[in-house]
């Protein structure tokens, strides 16, 4: 083999490399964009677990109001009950 055939195998081989990085560019920028969605996902996700749990917090606190009127209406209806068993 000659220079000349060397070179025009080079040049070969670079045209047929060329639609090669071509994709290979496209598939990393894909790859980067893919990984800055995950990115945004799991900081909405994180977002959405901080407020889960807020809401979770307040829901308890709710219910223990709830229970304390609860029972200050069950010491009423006793004091009700009492009440209406008096002569007047």
């Amino acid at each position: 083999m000659n220079k000349e055939d060397l070179k025009a195998i080079q040049e070969l081989l670079r045209e047929e490399l060329k639609p090669i990085k071509s994709q290979l560019k496209e598939n990393t920028d894909i790859l980067k964009a893919l990984g800055h969605k995950v990115e945004v996902n799991k900081a909405e996700i994180d977002k959405i677990s901080n407020d889960t749990a807020h809401i979770s917090g307040h829901l308890k606190s709710i219910g223990e109001n709830i229970d304390a009127v609860k029972e200050v209406l069950g010491r009423h209806e006793v004091d009700i009950t009492v009440l209406k068993r008096r002569p007047v």
